[in-house]
């Protein structure tokens, strides 16, 4: 058994997907500062850095390059309660980003970042694919690869205008951190995965034609033409970007572009429990100098969870444990990403929030940094997180604490929020069951419904029961949550919460019981 020892290798790194409910900047603070106390090894030098992903909230409206493409999206600052425009469509049309009261927000987080915590920052910015944020926008759509489809840019290299945009806005992001805010950026990460469209657009078909070349081809040039500018602009900045278009594509078609590469450093990533990743770094060992990983403490099992699956998240930080000690090349491996997905893109549901995923983040950083999760393990991240000694956290379903009580003494900022949640899965795994339920569909179906007489009392009265009951729970949990939630996120995010998850059952609830109560009142 005395096996793990190897990972280590630099910092490890939290990612803060700004996509969607991005909590307020006073709970950030908190919540970084909790996880430096709780996770950090007291050694006074910081063992995390952050990888910032703020897609259109980046407060660039002002910017003295770019400030024309960028509209102030909450004219009272990002702490506001008020909700933000969507841009308009005539003309050039402003991406949401934040106003000047925004800005000096932002600033003061992430010089709290900087000289409080003392943590590195990498921004992360999409250059290739998952770019709705941009190209939903009317003005923007000849940017798109498919016109149809707003995730992924033109990579055909006939579009100048494509490259002055992200060259202009990766430029503005840099700027802003290390020359407005005063803050060094340790790198830029260009993003780079899950692009779909590539090569089907008209212009990439021409010119894959007219070059004789593939798909990917165009992207490692749009994707090395981007890293080029940049090295000469900022020759000391690092430069990341996610691996996946490249899996496939064999190392002689990569090897004369080494060159090229050189500049760029991926990062391998993968969420599920068991890696497959072994034929990737004999490759990337001959093409990269520096090579990182990305993991998942959450926003990775399904599109609209609602908590992490710890055992799913757990399982995949212990294969990466073992991957980094056996497989990754060891001198080129410069640490580990965290990643914490809000959405699986810019268009989807929410899934888990920010403060439901902090356990398994507690757990997850346990499970990789001693290559091991065993019962005492289980019970001493339970204790950080402040859950009572007899109610370990469930590693192996949903919810992660079954029956969860609101007067346990949570040590994490946004506990009750996480308790709330577990809460509602509870209460939504009946509410499902109900509405799927045998009993409905017998004695309550849409023939009963539309013929009263043929309902019987005997057996509709307790349907009626149940479901006054669980409509009356969701209706009395909405407001307990949306107390709970109102210092960590702002309205418009937890009303599309509500709207997504609550207000469907409810309605479909508050219909069921009024249809019964008419026909029960027919019957007696």
């Amino acid at each position: 058994m005395a096996r793990p020892p190897r990972p280590q290798a630099g910092l490890h790194w939290l990612h803060l997907d700004g996509k969607g409910a991005r909590p307020k900047l006073g709970h950030l603070r908190d919540t970084l500062l909790w996880l430096e106390n709780t996770l950090g090894t007291g050694s006074g030098r910081p063992t995390w850095g952050l990888v910032l992903e703020l897609e259109d909230q980046w407060p660039l409206a002002h910017h003295p390059r770019v400030g024309l493409a960028f509209s102030a999206a909450d004219p009272a600052g990002p702490d506001s309660q008020s909700e933000p425009d969507s841009g308009a469509d005539s003309g050039l049309p402003p991406i949401p980003g934040a106003s000047p009261s925004a800005e000096s927000d932002w600033a003061g987080f992430l010089q709290f970042v900087d000289r409080v915590l003392g943590w590195p920052m990498i921004a992360l910015i999409q250059t290739a694919g998952h770019a709705e944020f941009v190209l939903k926008h009317e003005a923007w759509r000849s940017f798109r690869e498919v016109q149809t489809y707003a995730q992924c840019w033109d990579c055909s290299g006939r579009s100048s205008s494509v490259y002055e945009w992200l060259q202009a806005y990766a430029s503005a992001v840099v700027e802003y951190v290390q020359d407005t805010v005063g803050v060094p950026l340790f790198a830029l990460h260009l993003g780079g995965d899950e692009v779909w469209q590539l090569g089907q657009g008209p212009a990439s078909q021409a010119e894959c034609l007219a070059r004789a070349c593939q798909p990917i081809d165009l992207y490692l040039d749009h994707l090395t033409r981007l890293a080029r500018y940049l090295h000469a602009r900022y020759p000391t900045l690092r430069l990341l970007f996610w691996d996946d278009m490249l899996r496939s594509v064999p190392l002689a078609q990569l090897l004369p572009r080494r060159a090229s590469l050189c500049r760029l450093e991926p990062v391998v990533w993968q969420y599920t429990p068991q890696l497959n990743l072994s034929h990737l770094w004999p490759k990337y060992d001959q093409l990269f100098s520096r090579i990182w990983a990305g993991s998942a403490f959450k926003g990775a099992t399904a599109s609209c969870a609602k908590v992490p699956l710890l055992q799913h998240h757990i399982q995949n930080h212990l294969s990466w444990h073992a991957e980094i000690r056996e497989a990754v090349p060891a001198a080129k491996f410069q640490g580990l990403i965290f990643t914490g997905w809000a959405r699986f893109d810019h268009f989807s549901a929410l899934c888990e929030l920010w403060p439901v995923g902090l356990p398994s983040l507690v757990c997850c950083h346990r499970a990789f940094v001693r290559g091991a999760f065993t019962e005492p393990d289980r019970v001493d991240c339970s204790r950080l997180i402040g859950l009572p000694a007899e109610v370990p956290l469930v590693t192996h379903t949903c919810p992660s604490v079954p029956h969860p009580a609101q007067d346990w003494p949570l040590t994490f900022p946004g506990g009750s929020v996480f308790l709330l949640m577990n809460e509602f899965v509870v209460l939504e795994h009946e509410i499902q069951t109900f509405l799927a339920s045998d009993a409905l569909a017998t004695w309550f179906s849409p023939f009963h419904q539309a013929h009263p007489r043929r309902v019987s009392n005997l057996h509709v009265s307790p349907l009626l029961s149940q479901c006054s009951n669980l409509k009356s729970r969701l209706d009395s949990w909405w407001p307990t949550f949306n107390r709970a939630a109102r210092p960590i996120l702002f309205d418009q995010d937890r009303q599309e919460w509500k709207m997504s998850f609550v207000d469907g059952p409810l309605d479909r609830l508050t219909d069921l019981s009024r249809k019964m109560t008419h026909c029960l009142n027919l019957v007696r």
